[in-house]
């Protein structure tokens, strides 16, 4: 929370601190770094983060995680259907926070459009070039529907780009939050059933080691190297769900009818030992059934968060 908003400049008791921390403790039960003297040379420099993608969440969290771990801005691509849904929403909301300094952290895919891939690589090299950024990808471009499907595809895109600009790649594995089962529909936006993941970072690839295999062999490797660290799809399972906590859910947004994301979000929220000065307001108004913040900016701010977190049918906000 310290790290974020040192790098946002907002005040202690931001509203998304404790969102991201409560979606962390949440949801990522395990952090494992297969090489820490390696990714202890990570620090202060860019890389390539490559990994599978399993759930919807990961994509906010990895960046929250992976920038805290080396100390510097992590750049997610995400597919540009997101911009406008739950995701793209919520990063709107929490850096436009009254005094936020936009950290410009996800960009959008449109992958209807391959060609708009250069574009979206250019940037990259500009956030790189200009404010030593790193980015991370999701090799297969889309969410897996079955625990322990591997990668099979990646753009050598990535890869070139690493070797052009001397950066190393690390591995990056999610593993956990599906079902043993292919899903009946849809894809998951949370670990299956409130379960939760483990966030795995192999030792970095660096780009001698890259470069001395041949071309045709680069892109297989990496993939190998992610795929190595997730388990065999025959003994691959969700990690322990907890049913009761998608039942009270479920209650929330029965109630409200805030949905299935504000309804987690709210749940979050709640569940925190020690919630800050937003979300405090925030909970006491659930309990009162009206929410009165001040007309000031941050008052202005708490009611758009609570229209999400409330639903239409929540606690009355004071237009």
């Amino acid at each position: 929370d310290q790290f974020w908003r040192e790098e946002l400049e907002v005040e202690e008791g931001w509203l998304g601190g404790d969102l991201y921390t409560g979606l962390v403790e949440r949801y990522v039960d395990r952090v494992f770094v297969e090489d820490p003297d390696g990714f202890e040379r990570l620090r202060g420099q860019s890389a390539i983060f490559l990994g599978n993608h399993e759930t919807q969440i990961e994509s906010l969290l990895i960046t929250a995680l992976a920038s805290y771990l080396i100390d510097g801005v992590v750049v997610t691509m995400a597919n540009a259907k997101h911009e406008s849904g739950w995701v793209g929403d919520l990063v709107r909301l929490m850096f436009s926070y009254p005094g936020a300094q936009d950290p410009q952290n996800i960009v959008y895919f449109e992958q209807s459009d391959p060609a708009s891939m250069l574009d979206l690589v250019a940037g990259f090299k500009r956030d790189i070039a200009e404010r030593g950024a790193s980015v991370m990808v999701h090799a297969p471009g889309t969410r897996a529907i079955q625990a322990g499907q591997p990668v099979t595809r990646l753009s050598s895109l990535f890869v070139d780009m690493a070797l052009e600009l001397g950066l190393p790649i690390v591995p990056v594995a999610f593993d956990g939050g599906l079902p043993s089962e292919p899903l009946s529909s849809g894809k998951l936006e949370f670990p299956f059933d409130q379960g939760s993941q483990s966030y795995s970072f192999g030792a970095p690839i660096w780009p001698d080691e890259l470069g001395a295999l041949e071309y045709a062999h680069r892109r297989q490797y990496v993939m190998d190297r992610i795929n190595r660290m997730l388990p065999d799809a025959s003994s691959a399972a969700p990690h322990p769900t907890r049913p009761e906590w998608a039942q009270e859910i479920a209650a929330w947004d029965q109630q409200t009818g805030a949905g299935v994301i504000g309804s987690t979000l709210f749940h979050i929220l709640a569940g925190q030992d020690s919630p800050g000065r937003d979300a405090l307001e925030l909970l006491h108004a659930a309990e009162s059934w009206t929410f009165s913040p001040g007309d000031d900016a941050r008052g202005t701010w708490l009611k758009r968060a609570a229209r999400i977190l409330f639903g239409p049918n929540g606690p009355e906000i004071d237009s």
